[in-house]
Order: structure tokens, then sequence, then C-alpha cells
């Protein structure tokens, strides 16, 4: 009856297209609505087609049925569990593959075909509130650019506008500076490179040590103090020192055969000798093991006015020396340990100007200095010293002048030997 009453419809739009679609939908729903468990349907008795016009014109193509199964209406021609679409010629046809109608997007959608009717969309990686994400990099449009990052209390991304906030210095130590644009600058109170001079309360250290050496001062410039490996203390460049070989006064000197300086009051009950023109005495001085190897030394005269004279006078004073290394090994033919010729340096007129105070005590380089080439810690010095004529006719002081001692300056390195004979 069912299948009557469509073919009528069917045929009774035909020939009466003037029906409207709507009118003709509406028998239509009746008809299906009024199935019974068992009835169907079907075109293919008619072989017609409904277009989108709403005419019917066979078409010899369609075959497709509908069947009330219970309560539910079916596509008999349809594949179970699949989606519907309409093909090319407006009939119902079931998706093969829904991933053919669903697109993905490179690097953010994956669509896979289940082969079942279904699909899965997925993205590149997990994306949940737990997973642990990689990109290439990110852009938020809510940070400013050129700014560190932080989380706020929502853990949301945030810009650092002060990064000083973040990194706190130490008194007298680190300073933090913002710099006002995101940046800041690290420092400490004063240049700490190897080239700085610093500048300290105090230094406490249990271990100093440059290289292999403890190193102090200009380094860099070769004027520096060291500790070297086996601990001794050593000067280098303008960080070594002067110092006077052990004092001899000249009071203790040996006397010579003749020309014999005399015994005079300086002051009180204290006598010294006084020298006239030609006096002398000998001596012996030792280079002391503080010595700078090499460097020269310097002879110098301490020596006293004898009165006070209303104009200018002059004295001249001589040293006679030789010097030697010592050798304390045969065949002793060490470098330097042979006395050669004696050497003369003198004064010349040494002015004392009227007026200058009786007893004044008045120091006076004699002639160049030694030079130091070859010699060694341990080398003696034997000398004569004494008071000579004035050239050029020069005054003399009324009376003697005194003569104390006679100095040797020698530039030091260290502060003794290394090893008994040797630096």
């Amino acid at each position: 009856m069912a299948q009557q009453e469509f073919l009528k419809l069917l045929n009774d739009y035909n020939t009466n297209p003037a029906r409207t679609l709507v009118e003709w939908q509406r028998q239509l729903n009746h008809i299906l609505n009024n199935l019974t468990n068992g009835d169907y349907v079907t075109t293919s008795a008619v072989n017609t087609s409904l277009t989108d016009a709403g005419s019917y014109y066979p078409t010899n193509n369609v075959e497709a049925a509908l069947q009330y199964v219970g309560s539910i209406l079916l596509a008999i021609s349809l594949t179970a569990s699949r989606l519907v679409a309409t093909n090319a010629s407006g009939k119902l046809v079931s998706v093969s593959a829904l991933s053919s109608w669903i697109a993905g997007t490179t690097n953010r959608i994956t669509i896979t075909d289940d082969g079942d009717g279904t699909i899965t969309i997925s993205a590149p990686q997990d994306l949940h509130t737990d997973a642990d994400v990689e990109f290439d990099s990110i852009k938020l449009d809510d940070l400013t650019a050129s700014r560190m990052v932080s989380a706020d209390g929502t853990k949301k991304l945030v810009s650092i506008a002060a990064l000083s906030s973040w990194i706190a210095g130490t008194t007298n130590r680190i300073t933090i500076t913002d710099d006002g644009d995101g940046t800041i600058t690290i420092s400490a109170p004063q240049d700490l490179d190897t080239g700085a001079s610093v500048t300290f309360a105090n230094v406490t250290a249990s271990t100093l040590v440059k290289g292999a050496t403890g190193q102090f001062g200009n380094v860099a410039g070769g004027n520096y103090s060291e500790f070297e490996t086996d601990g001794t203390l050593k000067f280098n460049g303008n960080a070594t020192v002067y110092n006077d070989l052990p004092p001899i006064p000249l009071i203790a000197a040996r006397l010579g055969a003749a020309n014999n300086p005399s015994l005079a009051t300086l002051v009180g009950n204290i006598q010294v000798y006084s020298f006239g023109i030609n006096d002398y005495v000998y001596g012996v001085q030792e280079i002391l093991h503080e010595y700078k190897e090499g460097s020269n030394i310097d002879i110098h005269i301490h020596w006293v006015t004898n009165g006070s004279e209303v104009g200018d006078t002059y004295v001249n004073w001589e040293c006679e020396y030789s010097i030697a290394n010592l050798d304390n090994s045969a065949p002793y033919t060490a470098t330097g340990s042979a006395f050669s010729s004696s050497t003369v340096l003198t004064t010349g007129n040494t002015k004392i100007p009227g007026g200058t105070p009786d007893r004044a005590h008045i120091y006076t380089d004699i002639g160049t200095d030694i030079t130091g080439t070859n010699y060694k810690i341990g080398a003696i010095i034997c000398y004569r010293f004494r008071r000579i004529a004035n050239t050029a006719g020069a005054a003399n002081p009324a009376a003697n002048p005194f003569a104390l001692q006679l100095g040797f300056h020698i530039e030091q390195d260290t502060v003794g030997s290394r090893q008994e004979y040797i630096k």
C-alpha cells in the first residue's frame, strides 16, 4: 500500500509540475510516517529522480530505497556506520573516507583516516596543561620587546620592567645599577683586573700565588717584590732598596807609618780623627749578601767642619780602592777573584760656604760609582782614604776638618743569600 501511494505521488508530481516542492515533501513525509514494520518504498519501479528545480525526469540511474524497520527508517542502499553525503548526481551515498572532507593544516592540525569512516584530529605535540611543549620560538603580544620575562602570581609570562628587582648586590662588594632599558650593570667598588692598583684597609691571605710565586707591586712594569718558590723574598726593578755596608768608623781604621790623622775633640769628651793634607788611614769592607750582584757601588764620606769661616773654603778627599770576588774552590780562578790595580777617586774641591756652622755634618760622594759588573756577594774592598790638597790654590779651612766614616752604598734585591756563598 505504501509503495503504491509513493509511486502515485511521484507520478502526480511529474504530471502536475505546478505543485510546489513543499506540498510534495509534505505528502512524502505522510507516507513515510505511516510505514509499518517491513514496509519499504523505492523509485526503481518508475526510474525517476527529483531535480533541484522540483521536476521529475527519467534518469535510469536512481536506485535508492527506504525501509521502515520497527520504528526506524532505513536507507537500504547506504553503508552502515558511515556519514552520508550527496554525490555529483545528488544521490545520497555513504562517505567512505571522512578525511577527504576535512583537511588539516601543516604544522598545526593533522587529520588521520581511521579506515572505518571516522578520523582522528591531532596536533604536532601534546598541548594539555601538564604537557612539556617545545617550539622554535614563541611570540606573546602582551610582552614588551627586548625585556627579560618572569611568571607572575598566576603563572602568566610577563615582561620584567626592572631586572635590578631580581638581582641584589652586596654592600662594599657588588653594586647593581638599573640601566632603565631592562638591563643592569654589575660593578665592584674598584678595578680588580691584573693591571689594577687596588686599595684595601687590610689584607689577610693564607696563600698568595701568581704562577709559581707570590708577587706584589707593578708586576707588568717589572717593579715588584716576590716570594719565590722556596719562600725567599726578592726585590725586582724599582723595588730594590739601598743600604750601607757594615759601618766601620775611621776612628777604628788602621794607621800608616806616617801621615796619620790626629785625635781631636769633636764635642765634650768625644774625640775623632781630624785630617791634615795627606793624612790617611787603611780599611777593608766586605760586600754583604743582600747585595744585588752586578749593581754599582757608591763611595761617600761623612765629615764635619772644624770651626766657622767668614769666606768660602775647600777640602778635597780621596779614596784609592781595589775589589775582588771571593773564590772558595781551587784553583781559585773565578772571574774577578784577583785584586787588580787600584782605582783612585776624589771629591775634587768641596766647598764650605762662608758662614757654615762649626761642627756641621756633611755628606759628600767620592768620584763616580764603582762599576759592579761581575761582582758578587762576599767580594772584598780594600782601600786607603786620605785628605789631599785642593786644586788651583783653593783656600783651605783654618782648622783641619774631622772625617768620621767612609761609606759604601749598595743596592739590595734580597734580605740575604740563598746559600752560604751563592746569591
